[in-house]
C-alpha cells in the first residue's frame, strides 16, 4: 500500500529475526519473503536481529536497538513501524527507542506504529518456547530495583491458549500478589473468552486464585480501549499502596496483536515492565503460506503533527 501511494519516496530497513535451527519451510517462505520485500521497496536494507545467544540467552531486543541505531531519519517526514511480524521482544524495544528519538527533537519525523492482526491467525502461530522468563529490553519499568522487592506485584497477562505453558513459566518465576487476566471482549467470536477461559479453568481457580472479578475484558481489535483499561486498573491500585508498600503492575502480551500493541501504549505512557518468555523457533500450518487478505490493519500515531507542539 505505502509502495503504491508513495513510490520511490518510501525507503525502508528491514528488521530479520534470526533464531537457531529454523525449519526448512521457514526459511523458504522467509527467503521469499525477502525477494517480495525488495521487489515491492527497491530502497531497502536488511538487518539481521540475532534473538538468542549461544547460551540461549535472550539478546534480540537489545541487538535490534543497535540495528536500527545505524540508521540516520533526519531526512524522512514519517517512520511506520510495522509490528506484524515482530516478537514483543524486538518490536517493543524498537518503538521505545524511535519515540524517545523523535521526542528529544533530535530528528522529528512523525512515528507511527501499525500491525496487521487476525486473531484466529496470530492464535495459530506455532512455536517452542524459551525456558527463560525475561523482561522486555528498555522495559524494567522498576522491576529489578531492591527499592520494590517488597511492592505488590499486579500481573496482567493475556491470557493466549498456545502460550499458557509460557504464562505458567512467568508466574513462576515472579510469585505476583494479584492476578488480572485479559480476555477478548467483544470479539469476532463471541464465545472466544469462554474458551479460552475454560482451557485455563485450573490457573484461574488454582494456582493464580483470580477472583471473578478480577477478569479484564478487552476488545480483540481495538488496542485503544486495552490501553484504557489498563491505565484505569494501574490508576484505581495505585492510591492504595502509595504511603506503604507500593506497586508494581507487570504485564505479558503474549496472544493477540491488537492487545500487544495496546499493552506497548499503556507501558509507554506508564513506564510498566513487560515480561514474557520469547520463542526459540516457529512453525507456520501448511495452509498459511502468508497472511489472509481479511486482515484487519491497525495504526496508532504516536508522536508528531497529530499533536499540539509544547508552547504552541
Amino acid at each position: 500500500m505505502l509502495a503504491r501511494i508513495l513510490g520511490n519516496r518510501l525507503s525502508a530497513v528491514f528488521v530479520r529475526e534470526e533464531r537457531p535451527s529454523p525449519s526448512r519451510r521457514v526459511r523458504e517462505l522467509a527467503e521469499w519473503n525477502v525477494e517480495e520485500l525488495r521487489r515491492i521497496v527497491p530502497a531497502s536494507k536488511f538487518e539481521p536481529v540475532t534473538i538468542l545467544d549461544v547460551d540461549n540467552a535472550v539478546v534480540g531486543g537489545r541487538n535490534a536497538v543497535e540495528a536500527v541505531r545505524r540508521h540516520s531519519f533526519s531526512s524522512v517526514t514519517d517512520i511506520l513501524v510495522d509490528m506484524s511480524a515482530m516478537s514483543i521482544g524486538t518490536s517493543f524495544p524498537i518503538v521505545r527507542y524511535l519515540l524517545e528519538l523523535v521526542e528529544r527533537g533530535e530528528q522529528s519525523p512523525n512515528l507511527h506504529v501499525v500491525v496487521a492482526t487476525l486473531p484466529e491467525e496470530d492464535e495459530g502461530r506455532r512455536r517452542v518456547s524459551n525456558d527463560v522468563v525475561s523482561i522486555v529490553h528498555g522495559f524494567h519499568g522498576g522491576l529489578k530495583l531492591d527499592s520494590q522487592a517488597r511492592s505488590a506485584k499486579l500481573w496482567i497477562p493475556q491470557l493466549s491458549v498456545p502460550k499458557l505453558t509460557a504464562l505458567e513459566k512467568i508466574y513462576a518465576a515472579l510469585s505476583f500478589d494479584d492476578v488480572c487476566p485479559i480476555l477478548p471482549f467483544p470479539s469476532q467470536n463471541p464465545r472466544a473468552g469462554d474458551a479460552i477461559a475454560e482451557q485455563f479453568i485450573e490457573q484461574i481457580e488454582g494456582a493464580w486464585e483470580v477472583d471473578a472479578r478480577n477478569i479484564v475484558y478487552a476488545s480483540e481489535d481495538d488496542p485503544i480501549d486495552v490501553y484504557r483499561t489498563i491505565l484505569d486498573i494501574e490508576e484505581q491500585r495505585r492510591p492504595v499502596f502509595e504511603e506503604t508498600i507500593k506497586s508494581v503492575v507487570v504485564l505479558s502480551p503474549v496472544g493477540t496483536k491488537a492487545v500487544a500493541l495496546g499493552s506497548l501504549l499503556a507501558a509507554l505512557d506508564r513506564g510498566l515492565p513487560v515480561v514474557y518468555v520469547e520463542a526459540m523457533k516457529y512453525d507456520v500450518p501448511t495452509k498459511e503460506d502468508r497472511v489472509k487478505a481479511e486482515s484487519e490493519l491497525l495504526h496508532v500515531w504516536l508522536h508528531g503533527d497529530a499533536y499540539p507542539r509544547a508552547g504552541s
